[in-house]
């Protein structure tokens, strides 16, 4: 197999959130990762499937994939979670989104 045939990812999961009513998401993993911090090994990604991870910060929606985490903060403020709304997972969902 050439390893252009090798999908960059797969979806695992799509469906209805367990903590907020009406919100759907999707597990994707995601191959041949570019993460220099922890080199070529398969990332996952529990996101939103239809907004942008930094736009569910601001109006709460974020619930619908962190639950009741207390990292999560509130509307965007106090967030104490290490993820980078603005790379990985933005990256991700506008793959999703395109159908790649």
């Amino acid at each position: 197999m050439l390893k252009k045939d090798i999908p960059r990812g797969v979806i695992l999961y799509r469906g209805m959130s367990p903590f907020a009513a009406g919100k759907s998401f999707v597990v994707i993993a995601v191959f041949n990762s570019d993460n220099q911090k922890t080199g070529d090994m398969i990332q996952t990604y529990i996101i939103l499937d239809s907004m942008k991870a930094t736009d569910s910060i601001k109006t709460g929606d974020d619930k619908a994939v962190c639950g009741s985490c207390p990292l999560r903060g509130i509307l965007g403020k106090d967030r104490a979670c290490y993820v980078n709304l603005g790379q990985g997972p933005r990256s991700v969902l506008d793959g999703f989104q395109r159908g790649i």
